[in-house]
């Protein structure tokens, strides 16, 4: 209902919108119900925003109210009116009758249908602005890429996305849960789990499947060989389980991404390939490979220097695209930044390593993200620790498991009887448990083994020392 003063109108930088979608009984009647009954607030609170309301003056209102509830204070005409007054927002809402002529509306039998509807049609306003938005951003591109332009419009319409999440079921039952884990157990024995294994036999023994929703680190000191240990995870995972799997390289080309797979499956040194120089055992073994490769659902996008939001809303259009991924990559941490404009890059990488983690959660897939580890404390032969992770105390935070590589001969060239040893040590893993696995490692091919595997030693074979032949996981 309006008073004498006219309500304000979309305040707190909100546009004001023409005809504008909005519904005034539903606003005036669930504040009136809310003044009348404060123990209804706890049906609204997980719906609504003070920002969800079309009239600047009920935005006030609503943020009042929840303002004295949350600090366990009576929330009706007088208390509100007060605490409004004390901020010089009385007389900009019509002052005290007009709040008093709310409760008159209030039925709070109809509260969480009248939230739902202004929730509703603070999503289509949203809409709305959003394309205004966007039409701008096209119209004033100002030398931007047109995939630039549409990752910018991507990440802004996941604010809208973010508002229909508000008031869905939150909670799950016992009982659902329960039938979940029993699943869960089935597909394992069926060997249909829904997690990815890494593909190595002793990472696997100790490590629970890389699960929807988790972010996994790893971490390792500069050109140890952290991105060939996710490209060999990815070939795993794409190859042997059958896995979409997607990767930012935000420091390396696709190309040299994929020569680097193709090297790995063929065991033909990536060298030959930059130097074109394929023997013709070796273009017999490319072929074979790239049978392999044809049936592999891999997807890399080499953009440099992208901010977390651009990512995400690259990561969520692909998905959309593919039907979805069974693992996500990204290459490496540090290369991306935040829109925060915060000049702490502890503050800015925290963002970035939460980012990945809703994001994980978002798309229901493992996320692998690599890491830098810090220089400082680098010394030869010593082996690296979680502390180490460069810039930021969130990424230890935000991670479910945390891996950290260790090659001796990559930081002191002259331990050449280290030269294809390797070792991944598991730092963190939430609810499992943590340890240390020898690897082979063959910087021709960059690519990892099992221990013993690796085709420099006699009798090398088997899952990680073979051809990456269709076996089921721990055969």
């Amino acid at each position: 209902m309006m008073g004498a003063v006219e309500k304000l109108y979309l305040t707190d930088s909100v546009p004001v919108l023409k005809d504008a979608p909005w519904s005034e009984s539903a606003e005036d009647s669930l504040l009136g119900s809310l003044l009348t009954d404060n123990a209804r607030y706890d049906e609204v609170a997980g719906i609504l925003e003070d920002r969800d309301f079309y009239l600047g003056a009920n935005r006030h209102i609503f943020r009042a109210i929840s303002t004295l509830i949350s600090e366990n204070k009576l929330a009706e005409v007088v208390s509100v009116s007060q605490w409004l007054k004390d901020r010089d927002l009385l007389e900009q809402v019509g002052g005290f009758k007009e709040i008093a002529d709310l409760v008159e509306a209030g039925t709070s039998a109809n509260i969480r249908l009248y939230a739902e509807i202004i929730r509703d049609k603070s999503i289509l306003r949203a809409v709305i602005t959003v394309s205004g938005k966007m039409a701008d951003l096209a119209f004033s591109a100002n030398g931007k890429t047109a995939q630039t332009v549409l990752s910018e419009a991507q990440a802004l319409l996941q604010t809208v996305d973010a508002n229909t999440m508000r008031g869905e079921k939150t909670f799950r039952s016992a009982q659902e849960l329960l039938a979940d884990v029993f699943t869960r157990m089935e597909n394992i024995k069926e060997g249909e789990a829904d997690g990815v294994r890494t593909g190595f036999r002793g990472v696997d023994a100790i490590v629970n499947p890389l699960l929807p929703g988790q972010l996994i680190v790893i971490g390792a000191r500069p050109a140890v060989g952290k991105t060939a240990l996710a490209v060999n995870i990815a070939m795993s995972a794409s190859i042997l389980q059958k896995k979409t799997v997607g990767m930012f390289s935000m420091e390396m080309t696709d190309i040299e991404i994929f020569t680097r797979v193709l090297s790995g499956v063929s065991r033909v040194p990536s060298g030959k390939f930059r130097e074109a120089r394929l023997s013709d055992k070796d273009n017999r073994h490319v072929m074979d490979a790239a049978a392999k490769i044809n049936e592999m659902q891999f997807f890399i996008d080499d953009t440099g220097g992208l901010s977390i939001e651009e990512l995400s809303a690259r990561a969520r259009l692909q998905s959309r695209l593919i039907g979805g991924f069974g693992l996500l990559i990204v290459d490496y941490l540090q290369l991306s930044h935040a829109r925060s404009g915060s000049d702490n890059r502890s503050v800015e990488l925290g963002i970035v390593s939460g980012g990945l983690k809703k994001l994980a959660k978002e798309l229901k897939c493992p996320v692998i993200a690599l890491s830098q580890l810090n220089r400082d404390s680098t010394k030869a032969q010593k082996k690296p620790r979680i502390s180490e992770l460069r810039d930021s105390g969130s990424i230890e935070a935000d991670a479910d498991m945390i891996f950290l590589l260790h090659r001796p001969y990559a930081e002191d060239q002259s331990l050449t009887d280290q030269e294809h040893d390797a070792l991944l040590i598991i730092g963190k893993q939430r609810g499992g448990a943590l340890g240390e696995v020898p690897l082979d490692y063959d910087g021709r091919l960059t690519r990892f083994f099992d221990y013993g595997k690796g085709p420099f030693r006699d009798g090398a074979g088997g899952l990680n020392g073979g051809d990456y032949s269709a076996q089921k996981n721990g055969d």
